[in-house]
């Protein structure tokens, strides 16, 4: 009896140590997360001319002509991107303290509107692209699709759609390259969708080192 009490004790003894320490290292985090708050909401304007805009060139996509209305309602947005007074910026990479610190709080509204835009891209260009394989127009598929990987997105289900593609037409090349481009994008699902992809090279004779240059971004 008295030796099953002294091992509750003592586990008893280091869950408790556990929690505590747990618990000073989540205070810890939110005190240093809070002051770099107050720094960030202290930083002035700063100048935006150094980010990475990415600008639409609608006559490197194929022209659609369909009655389909999914299809009609993205290519509009498409074409409102695209328009001269229209920013798009991947901004994935930063928290909004971070973009304060880096730009000032009063660019952030704007800043958020950039990124949102560049969700929309990315969005339109990989619904475009499933809309068309699915309707069996493959090629015009294909080249939304690597405009979109150009642009830089980060959806998955882009990347996977395009390797399907790839690998009908066992092109194992362009797969090494959406591979590369993967290895640049900032999500969570980076590791999962880098396995997903090299997979499809299983038996190929066809390696990630081999020499092909990834798909060139359009970022300005």
């Amino acid at each position: 009896m008295y030796p099953i009490f002294t091992v509750f004790v003592i586990f008893a003894i280091f869950t408790f140590i556990y929690m505590n320490r747990s618990t000073s290292s989540l205070s810890k985090e939110k005190e240093n997360f809070l002051e770099k708050e107050r720094e960030a909401n202290s930083v002035r304007k700063q100048p935006i001319t150094d980010l990475n805009y990415i600008k639409i060139n609608l006559n490197e996509l194929p022209e659609i002509n369909t009655d389909d209305e999914y299809i009609k309602e993205r290519l509009n947005t498409l074409n409102v991107l695209s328009g001269e007074d229209t920013k798009i910026v991947n901004l994935s990479a930063y928290t909004n303290t971070d973009l304060k610190l880096k730009y000032g709080v009063a660019n952030l509204t704007i800043l958020t509107e950039y990124d949102q835009n560049f969700t929309s891209l990315c969005r339109c260009l990989y619904e475009i692209g499933r809309r068309l394989y699915d309707a069996g127009n493959i090629e015009d598929a294909r080249v939304f699709l690597e405009y979109g990987i150009k642009c830089g997105t980060d959806l998955k289900l882009h990347y996977t759609l395009l390797a399907d593609i790839y690998e009908q037409n066992m092109q194992y090349k362009e797969i090494v390259a959406l591979i590369k481009n993967a290895e640049n994008v900032n999500s969570v699902l980076k590791p999962s969708l880098i396995r997903e992809l090299t997979k499809r090279l299983e038996g190929t004779g066809y390696t990630v080192s081999e020499e092909e240059a990834p798909l060139e971004d359009i970022t300005t």
